[in-house]
């Protein structure tokens, strides 16, 4: 059992209850898996791509994390039978989360090659460790990144 900083829909929450962890997943070799901060509009550092529901957001380039920063990845389930997806981070990957993580309301994307995955609004800092929920299943968050 483990707890930590979750990632639910567009809130970003800190988990009072622990969850079951799974085995570690390996990223894909190439897999694009980048953290980036949402800017409220375009501009220079900027990059348009549009969510799941077709709305286009502005993504801060460079990207807060990548791939490279990802120590390991697991799938828990909590409580209530909530799939998420946890995502810890080596050292720099942690310090540049709490660098842009700073400020409550702003917002995240999470992009797996090319597509936004998630794109909470910040409500606490993170750093080292975060995790993902939503409405995807185990096996939804596997053929993402496996």
């Amino acid at each position: 059992m483990r707890c930590s900083v979750f990632l639910f829909g567009l809130l970003l929450l800190v988990t009072a209850g622990c969850a079951e962890i799974r085995n570690p997943l390996t990223l894909k070799p190439g897999v694009a898996f980048d953290l980036h901060a949402v800017a409220e509009e375009p501009g220079d550092n900027t990059k348009a791509i549009a969510d799941s529901s077709g709305t286009p957001l502005q993504l801060i380039v460079p990207p807060i994390i990548t791939a490279s920063n990802v120590r390991e990845v697991t799938v828990s389930t909590d409580r209530n039978g909530t799939v998420a997806l946890n995502v810890s981070v080596d050292a720099a990957g942690a310090a540049m989360l709490r660098a842009a993580t700073t400020n409550p309301g702003s917002q995240v994307a999470l992009v797996v090659d090319g597509e936004i995955v998630s794109a909470p609004v910040i409500h606490s800092q993170i750093s080292d460790e975060f995790q993902i929920a939503g409405p995807y299943s185990e096996s939804d968050w596997e053929k993402l990144i496996e």
